[in-house]
């Protein structure tokens, strides 16, 4: 059996190599043939960098039932491997897909891009929409209703290193797939035992946090490795970033520790407070700036953050003028702390 090589961005850590036999994609596709009933006319679209795991994980399933594919690539050979949101939306007018697996950052955009020059009628055979990778922003559910009026959405819950583990519809807890088993240990970290994991020891965890609920439905709260302490208080990020979103200004947030003269560091949190751009780049550090709050969000989330048991001085809060993203489309968390 072939090896296939999937290179994770490390969002929150180093890049990775992960090396995974076929048959766990395989198994994977016949797995979501049967859960969601494909058929073999199905066309799949990978919207998202072509490094990313989603879109080999795309291009292998149409591969493996020789069905066509559709991404961003425009027939001009390509100065980066960032995605196009105008050259995919070009190539699915010609060839609609029925299936699309997305990451929520790219597919806000793709969204708003179809809502702006009206092209919703040209995706009327998309059927499903798989969405994972990132947090489910606010909202996102209407702007997909509007733009893709007949798809399904199915938020999903795994890694380059796990394939799937859960699906289900967002803000509303993940089922497991199909002969999957995960569970949490004591520390809330989230183990998975699967026929779709890469080449890991079993069980095997991507550093995430999470619960059950008394249905069976796993919801993520986290990364175990992203928790920190500031001045005797432990820090938990994902749960500021959760509040201040809850701003209809705030459309993304970011909180990390930011080191500081003084050997605990400081809190810092960075918001983004304009529309989401139309294009997906890879932006350079000379294009980005740290500014200042605007003054009428200054004390909402001052509130916010003491709230949460945090006094932060105005100097540890800045926005950014443009959110700066991999070529995959997943945010560049490295680049918003290099900022500093």
């Amino acid at each position: 059996m072939n090896k296939i090589i999937v290179t994770s961005s490390g969002s929150f850590g180093p890049p990775k190599e992960i090396i995974r036999d076929e048959i766990s994609w395989i198994k994977s596709a016949e797995m979501e043939s049967e859960l969601f009933e494909f058929d073999k006319s199905e066309i799949f679209a990978a919207a998202c960098g072509s490094e990313h795991s989603l879109y080999k994980y795309a291009k292998f399933r149409s591969n493996f039932i020789k069905a066509l594919f559709v991404n961003d690539a425009s027939g001009i050979k390509k100065k980066t491997s960032s995605f196009s949101i105008k050259d995919f939306i070009k190539n699915s007018i010609n060839n609609c897909p029925s299936i699309i697996y997305t990451i929520p950052t790219i597919l806000k955009v793709l969204c708003l891009f179809i809502k702006k020059y009206n092209n919703k009628n040209n995706f009327l055979k998309v059927k499903f929409i798989f969405s994972g990778g990132e947090n489910w922003p606010q909202g996102l559910g209407a702007l997909v209703k509007h733009s893709f009026p007949n798809a399904k959405i199915i938020n999903f819950y795994g890694a380059a290193e796990l394939g799937f583990v859960g699906w289900g519809e967002p803000g509303k807890g993940y089922k497991l797939f199909p002969n999957v088993q995960a569970w949490c240990d004591s520390s809330k970290k989230i183990w998975v035992e699967s026929p779709y994991l890469a080449n890991v020891n079993s069980p095997a965890s991507a550093g995430d946090i999470g619960w059950f609920d008394a249905n069976g439905l796993l919801y993520l709260t986290g990364r175990l490795d992203r928790k920190f302490r500031v001045k005797g208080t432990t820090i938990s990020p994902e749960t500021i970033e959760a509040a201040l979103k809850k701003y209809p200004q705030i459309t993304r947030a970011y909180v990390f520790k930011r080191p500081y003269k003084n050997k605990e560091g400081k809190v810092s949190v960075v918001v983004y407070v304009e529309p989401c751009e139309e294009s997906f780049k890879a932006s350079p550090v000379k294009e980005l700036k740290l500014l200042p709050l605007a003054e009428s969000l200054k004390i909402a989330i001052k509130n916010t953050l003491l709230e949460n048991n945090l006094q932060l001085s105005f100097s540890s809060l800045k926005s950014i003028n443009v959110w700066p993203l991999l070529a995959s489309g997943k945010t560049n968390f490295k680049m918003l702390e290099s900022l500093w």
